[in-house]
């Protein structure tokens, strides 16, 4: 190999080791990039090779967990959906999109949500005023609203299903406003 090819060479490779701290320092900043262009390059290169799910250092949980959302839009009731488990698939069949942020939110929402809930299935005609239900809440309607692209849609229903050890438990939330 000639001089001028390894010169090349060692200075393409460490051209490219460079980009690579670049893009992983950018990915785990802190700093405020104004860019959308340098981070949604980060995040492609890093995320699918790099990322550290959120399970990495804790277990997942025993229980498992469905999440069953249904809405009112355009004068008629759309069907049930299982929107955690689909989320859930989405990010198992294809990691580099990712929909990790929300698996983590409504998991942990639902994990919350499961342990302050009482031992026996409900309907809940009325809407709780537990924390946890609220906060679950507010993450379906911006699911609704933001993924959904329901921005009419008035009313939706959550079914939240818990299953652990061979038993389910089941509470239904009725007539809950999106507004």
């Amino acid at each position: 190999m000639s001089v001028f090819a390894r010169r090349l060479l060692s200075f393409v490779l460490l051209g490219g080791l460079c980009c690579h701290f670049v893009l992983i320092f950018i990915y785990s900043s802190p700093i405020k990039f104004r860019s959308e262009k340098i981070k949604f390059v980060s995040n492609y290169y890093t995320y699918p090779f790099f990322h550290q799910s959120w399970n990495l250092f804790v277990p997942a949980p025993k229980a498992e967990f469905h999440l069953y959302v249904r809405y009112y839009g355009k004068d008629k009731w759309y069907s049930w959906q299982d929107v955690f488990q689909t989320q859930l698939n989405k990010r198992r069949n294809n990691p580099i999109k990712g929909a990790e942020l929300k698996v983590l939110l409504f998991s942990t929402d639902m994990n919350y949500l499961s342990g302050s809930l009482s031992e026996t299935s409900r309907v809940y005609e009325v809407e709780p005023m537990d924390v946890n239900f609220q906060i679950l809440k507010h993450a379906v309607k911006q699911y609704i609203v933001n993924y959904k692209c329901m921005k009419k849609a008035t009313t939706f229903e959550i079914i939240f299903v818990r299953i652990e050890n061979k038993q389910k438990i089941i509470q239904y939330y009725k007539n809950l406003s999106l507004h």
